[in-house]
């Protein structure tokens, strides 16, 4: 018989996995991941019927209920349906309503595509005031005086400083 050695051991060697470096970054972990159904495959319900995830699974468009819909515009639609998905491309959504229908998302209102970002736009600069001049000349004056006022005290000025 012989012994189990632990997958990837080296005999006390460091490991090939641990020598190499590691580098980059995968948004795998942080996708947004949904169920598609494309346009055709929704005019196999009759006309004015509700479509929603349950809907989906009972006819097997959708494998299980863990991942939200997301509906895309391959093919065209025949039927007026009342559509609710989590998230819609903006060709479907044109073609669902152009046939009547209504694109709904999971709280049963209209569907609507979030506004678009403002692009940043920097602030001009603020200009200083001219004024904030003569008010720091007005302080030294004020500073003068009571320098001033004990020299004529009959003191001299140099001990008026201190």
């Amino acid at each position: 018989m012989g012994t189990y050695i632990k997958r990837g051991y080296e005999g006390g060697q460091t490991p090939i996995f641990r020598r190499f470096p590691k580098r980059g970054f995968s948004n795998f972990d942080f996708a947004r991941r949904f169920s598609i159904v494309n346009l055709s495959d929704l005019n196999y319900f009759e006309d004015g019927a509700m479509v929603d995830a349950a809907a989906l699974r009972e006819v097997g468009l959708v494998p299980n209920d863990s991942l939200p819909v997301k509906v895309l515009g391959e093919g065209e639609l025949t039927k007026k349906l009342i559509i609710q998905a989590s998230w819609y491309s903006k060709s479907a959504h044109s073609k669902i309503t152009a046939a009547g229908g209504t694109a709904q998302n999971l709280k049963g209102e209209a569907f609507e595509f979030p506004k678009p970002k403002k692009k940043f736009v920097p602030r001009e600069p603020v200009k200083k005031k001219a004024a904030a001049e003569p008010a720091g000349e007005a302080k030294l004056v004020e500073a003068k005086a009571p320098a001033e006022a004990k020299a004529a005290e009959g003191k001299p000025a140099e001990e008026a400083k201190e």
